[in-house]
């Protein structure tokens, strides 16, 4: 059976992730998804300008 693992991690600087993956071994090909959040639209001014 294939396993999984999901984390959540924080981009480091120059747009880099880091994980651990403690059942891998060194040498080991493995598959990463990237689910980036959905950004918000701007919001509208309060008070648009005339």
């Amino acid at each position: 059976m294939q396993s999984a693992l999901h984390t959540t991690t924080k981009v480091l600087p120059g747009n880099k992730i880091e994980i651990e993956i403690p059942e891998a071994e060194i040498g080991d090909i493995i598959d990463v998804f990237v689910i980036l959040p959905e950004k918000a639209p701007p919001s509208p001014p309060l008070y648009p300008n005339p």
